[in-house]
């Protein structure tokens, strides 16, 4: 994991009154919200109750919808973003606005998470931004936010220290990393405008990991 590996993605519809009671697997398929449904199965019981609704497919795709969001994530491992997460995500989001387009929807975000395997990633941190004063010495972890606001969206990015797991071979290890998370937050005042918000999440992903794998190169210049 030398690159920056994509290890999660997300994209988040805020609304002020969601209804989590209607989102089951029949109501997503009568819908026509998931592409090609047939090939969607469980990946345990569905979860669907009024305060919350949480359906997790095998190809790692899990819907959560409270009031206030809907959540559709995907995990995954890969060098590069994947298509077919990204647009999987995106095509759900939405189809699932396009169904209720009565909702009053505020905001979409879109999430990601990269790994990049370091070792002693934590002292890389420390080293790295931790700064040279007095009130710095005996600083043993660093964990650091960065934020950004190009024109129309606010652009977040944490960057601290952890362990993952790393197959080699069938076999299972730990291993140490940094972890980058990325939050890419747009406004919006209209079915319309949440709709060009969704659609910018395959952008967002390319601009996230361009930038987690920068900051591994200038961590390692």
């Amino acid at each position: 994991m030398d690159a920056a590996l994509l290890a999660e993605r997300s994209c988040v519809v805020i609304a002020n009154a969601h209804n989590p009671s209607i989102l089951n697997h029949d109501w997503l398929v009568r819908n026509d919200v998931l592409p090609d449904s047939n090939a969607w199965e469980w990946a345990e019981p569905p979860i669907t109750t009024w305060p919350l609704s949480r359906i997790r497919y095998q190809n790692n795709v899990e819907l959560h919808l409270e009031s206030e969001r809907l959540i559709v994530r995907a995990d995954q491992l890969e060098a590069s973003g994947s298509l077919a997460a990204g647009d999987a995500i995106r095509d759900i989001a939405t189809k699932y606005v396009k169904t209720l387009p009565h909702v009053p929807y505020v905001a979409v975000g879109s999430n990601f998470k990269a790994l990049v395997e370091r070792e002693n990633p934590r002292r890389t941190l420390v080293e790295q931004f931790r700064g040279s004063g007095s009130w710095a010495e005996g600083v043993q972890d660093v964990s650091v936010t960065l934020v950004y606001t190009p024109d129309g969206y606010r652009r977040s990015m944490r960057i601290s220290a952890d362990t993952a797991e790393k197959v080699t071979d069938d076999v299972a290890s730990k291993t140490d990393v940094i972890v980058v998370s990325g939050n890419y937050h747009r406004w919006t005042g209209s079915v319309d405008g949440v709709i060009e918000a969704i659609k910018s999440h395959a952008t967002d992903c390319d601009d996230f990991l361009r930038f987690a794998s920068e900051l591994a190169e200038d961590i390692d210049g």
